[in-house]
Order: structure tokens, then C-alpha cells, then sequence
């Protein structure tokens, strides 16, 4: 049964400290959609299908073998430069932001290695604006983030001779996870400085510890901001307990819990974390998993090729010319 099939996946995700809820996955076949059309229109009916107006369900979609999902995650932004190569793709075909923080197109290629892409209609994209009367930076800077994280890029590997490249799957964001690494990173939106002047800190001086304070404010903002929004997010500290208690449950049911400590630890106070003493073995039993692929990409003929060599067709039903 796929559903069973997700729902192993999912608890058996070493990245993931969400896995208490494994119980709550609902899956969407769309194993009968056969064009890229019809899957970037579909993918935008999982955003409002999880999204559930703020109350975050946890949902898998799964396509037919031999369609991918380009983007690293279906609700994301072109300047960000995490998704640079993606926006390069695009750009090189002739889509452009207008703006900071627009988000990118919802990017499928077929079997045959054709690239289609289609913008995501503007009321049907989720955002949180992250907002904080501590930081007038955000206003002033526009910074907004999906209200969720679709990870679309990885592939459901049911058993060896069944696998899924294309299967969306999200559950609800740690806060940590936007405030304090991707508008933070100085590898991404590299905030802290402006954070820091708006706080009045020294920032001249790696020992006044500025850094942290400013991500901890910025944390709390993102918690804020998603709170008045009605949109579902857990903290940090939560996290960590609720994954503990996703440990006590499995030992219950006999079974032994696999992680990659780097991923399950917070990026703040990790040593407050209920998973700091914790250690754990790799998942490495083979499927059902979500597996992270190559970015390698097939051409028309089967021959491995650069996406960026890829021919890219415009489909969809919706405008592609988003405000």
C-alpha cells in the first residue's frame, strides 16, 4: 500500500525531527497524471490542499515514475541564492524576477527530458510577512517566507524496482529553520547585520555575542509572524521534545530509531535540546525512504545532460505572468 509505503518513508527520515507525526501523513496519488502540465497545476492543488488555511497538514503526492520536480522545494524564492541555479535555468529562458522575495515557478521535466514551468497563481501561494516592532529592517526589506516547506526534489523509494521521482512531501516549519539559517546564512539572506543595527548592538566585536542575541530576536519575529498569521510552526524547544517522545513510541513498538544528529539538532542553544545527548545509527536498510537524488537530469536521447541544456516548453493552466 503506498500510503503505508509514505508513512515507513517518513519515520525512517534521518533528517527529519518531525517524525511524531508520521500517524498523520495523508497521501495523494496522482499516479494517473501524465504530462508535465498537469502535474505543475497539481502541485499547485498540494500547496492548497497542505496549506488547509493555516492549519498545516502533513501530505505526500506522488506522480508517475519518470517525471522530476526541479525545484528544491515548490514554495520558494528567486533571489535566494540557495535556488541560484534554478533562477539561472529560468533566466536563460527568459523568466525574470520582478522583485525581491517573488517566488520562483513550479519547474517539472517529462520523461523525454523536456522542462516545463508555469508560475504559481498569487492567491494561491501562501507567505507569512515576518514582521517585528524590534526590527524595522523587515518592513523596510520586504521579508516575507513561505507559509510551508514542500520538499520536491527527493524521490519516494518504495522498494528497489519501485520508485518515485516526482513526490512532493511537506510538513510544517521549526522556526529555527527560517530564523536563524535561511535569513541569516551569509550564504542566503545574510540578516543579522541589519538585525543587529536595528537591536543598537555592537557588532564590532565577535565577543559582545551580538550574533546570538540578534537570532534569537529573530527567531521570536519569525514565531510571531507566523502566529498572527494562523499558520502553523513549532519551536525549537517543542521540537525536540516531541521528538523524544517519537523515540518512547517507537521503542514501544520494538523498533530502533535512526537520525543524522547534525540535522535534529536546533542551530540555537542545540546543547537545551531535549536530542543534544542523544546518538543514533544511520538508516541504512535501504527502502522505503525518501531519497536525495543526483541533480543529474536525462535528455530527449537518455543521455546525461546539464539542466541547463535541457529544452524548457511553457504549460500550465494559470498565468504566467504573476504580479
Amino acid at each position: 500500500m503506498l500510503l503505508h509505503a509514505a508513512k515507513e518513508a517518513w519515520r525512517r527520515n534521518d533528517r527529519c525531527i518531525g517524525r511524531l507525526f508520521v500517524d498523520r501523513l495523508e497521501l495523494r496519488d496522482k499516479r494517473d497524471l501524465s504530462t508535465a502540465t498537469a502535474i505543475i497545476d497539481d502541485c499547485v492543488e498540494h500547496i492548497n490542499v497542505a496549506y488547509n488555511g493555516g492549519n498545516v497538514l502533513p501530505l505526500v503526492t506522488v506522480y508517475r515514475p519518470g517525471f522530476r520536480i526541479l525545484n528544491h522545494l515548490l514554495l520558494a524564492y528567486a533571489d535566494d541564492p540557495l535556488h541560484a541555479p534554478l533562477t539561472g535555468l529560468l533566466a536563460s529562458r527568459g523568466w525574470h524576477p520582478r522583485r525581491p522575495f517573488q517566488l520562483l515557478p513550479v519547474v517539472v521535466q517529462d520523461a523525454a527530458g523536456e522542462i516545463w514551468y508555469h508560475d504559481i497563481p498569487w492567491d494561491q501561494a501562501p507567505e507569512v510577512d515576518v514582521r517585528s516592532d524590534r526590527l524595522p529592517s523587515l518592513q523596510k526589506l520586504g521579508v516575507r517566507w513561505p507559509a510551508l516547506p514542500i520538499l520536491s526534489d527527493v524521490e519516494l523509494w518504495v522498494s528497489e524496482d519501485e520508485v518515485y521521482t516526482a513526490a512532493p512531501f511537506n510538513g510544517w516549519y521549526v522556526e529555527t529553520e527560517i530564523g536563524a539559517r535561511d535569513l541569516v546564512d551569509e550564504g542566503r539572506y545574510n540578516l543579522l547585520p541589519a538585525v543587529g543595527k536595528d537591536l543598537k548592538l555592537d557588532t564590532t566585536r565577535d565577543r559582545s555575542l551580538w550574533k546570538d542575541e540578534a537570532v534569537v530576536v529573530l527567531c521570536q519575529a519569525v514565531l510571531d509572524s507566523f502566529q498572527r498569521a494562523g499558520v502553523s510552526i513549532v519551536d525549537h524547544h517543542t521540537a525536540g521534545r516531541q521528538f523524544r517522545a517519537f523515540e518512547e513510541s517507537e521503542a514501544r513498538a520494538g523498533r530502533e530509531v535512526t537520525g543524522e544528529w547534525a540535522w535534529l539538532i536546533p542551530p540555537v542553544s542545540p546543547a537545551t535540546s531535549a536530542v543534544w545527548d542523544r546518538q543514533y545509527k544511520k538508516n541504512k536498510d535501504g527502502p522505503p525512504d525518501f531519497r536525495y537524488p543526483e541533480k543529474v537530469y536525462w535528455g530527449n536521447g537518455g543521455e546525461a545532460q546539464s539542466v541547463m541544456t535541457c529544452p524548457v516548453k511553457i504549460g500550465g493552466e494559470f498565468d504566467a505572468q504573476r504580479a
